[in-house]
């Protein structure tokens, strides 16, 4: 290995270590969870959307019927995401740290 290749691999280690010290960041932040209020709120706001589609008169039944399935779809993947990403380093949208993992691996 020629000094190029040192000051490149020591280099790319810093880089790795610097990523590694903004994910210490990161996870510390994560620790502060979306507080249960705001979930609260987001779920009776979404009950409350549901329930006044429900009583609005449509004039048109099908019209009705599509528009009450588009918004509880919506509401649902709303629901979904909102607390699948209240912990950004679990469940199905996550933070993985397999890309540092072979950067290391990758390098070493």
């Amino acid at each position: 290995m020629n000094d190029t290749e040192r000051g490149l691999y020591q280099r790319l280690l810093d880089i790795a270590n610097q990523a590694s010290t903004h994910r210490g960041e990161r996870l510390s932040l994560s620790a502060k969870r979306m507080p249960g209020t705001i979930l609260v709120f987001v779920t009776l706001t979404a009950s409350m959307i549901m329930f006044l589609l429900l009583l609005f008169p449509f004039r048109n039944v099908a019209l009705g019927i599509v528009s009450i399935g588009i918004t509880i779809m919506l509401l649902f993947f709303a629901h979904f995401v909102l607390t699948d990403l209240d912990n950004p380093f679990e469940g199905t949208w996550n933070v993985s740290t397999q890309p540092f993992a072979e950067l290391i691996t990758r390098y070493r």
